[in-house]
């Protein structure tokens, strides 16, 4: 058994908000470093180096014993972070004007992350936001994303990938039909829904006011 000497600190960024901090001990080999690095150049960190040293109980037994690791499977250890920060998701919907009876038009909704905090559910793997779209009165929808789903009469849930880095934004194209054009403009939304005990978007989001939008579908 053995113990790390200056292990030093962990240190948060601006963007933090869930974290996941993973650190495992394997046997050196080339095999393993490559994996440890997954593909990423190494950075050598400005902290002292971790240095292994026998815990004294342990001490004895460990030098008459010289056999490998039988059980790799307790080697590794992961603990959640929650820093104290905030995003402001905002949601996103582009007016279509000019359209005429017969048209297919793009309606592109969705989400933006203004920060300052990047946001993920690397423990549950949830969604960041789910949102509520409304087709415009006058339209029929001729194609989807794969990530939203028809909850009823012009209604769709659209589910945004568990990340979303700070100032990124997650969007869905739909492929609207135009079948008739509505006196004023024919209006539809989209919105965050907070219910998902995995991730409530009020719990890191101090500004909801801002989580619906609308657009509309006018003629020339």
């Amino acid at each position: 058994m053995y113990d790390l000497a200056a292990a030093g600190t962990v240190r948060a960024t601006s963007a933090a908000l869930y974290e996941r901090f993973d650190y495992s001990v394997d046997q050196f080999s080339d095999e393993v470093y490559e994996q440890a690095l997954a593909g990423r150049p190494f950075v050598q960190g400005t902290g002292a180096d971790l240095r292994a040293t026998p815990v004294p109980a342990a001490a004895t037994r460990s030098a008459v014993s010289a056999e490998p690791d039988l059980n790799l499977d307790d080697n590794y250890r992961s603990t959640q972070i929650t820093a104290t920060n905030k995003a402001d998701l905002i949601a996103l919907a582009s007016d279509i004007t000019s359209a005429a009876p017969g048209d297919t038009v793009t309606a592109r909704i969705g989400v933006k992350n203004r920060g300052p905090a990047w946001v993920a559910s690397l423990g549950a793997g949830a969604s960041v936001a789910t949102l509520d779209v409304r087709i415009p009165e006058g339209t029929t929808v001729t194609g989807k994303p794969g990530a939203c789903y028809e909850t009823g009469t012009n209604r769709y849930t659209c589910r945004t990938p568990i990340l979303l880095w700070e100032k990124a934004r997650s969007t869905f194209d739909f492929t609207l039909r135009v079948d008739r054009l509505v006196e004023g403009g024919a209006k539809g939304s989209v919105a965050t829904l907070n219910y998902d005990p995995e991730l409530r978007i009020s719990a890191f989001d101090p500004r909801l006011a801002n989580n619906t939008a609308e657009f509309t579908v006018t003629g020339s």
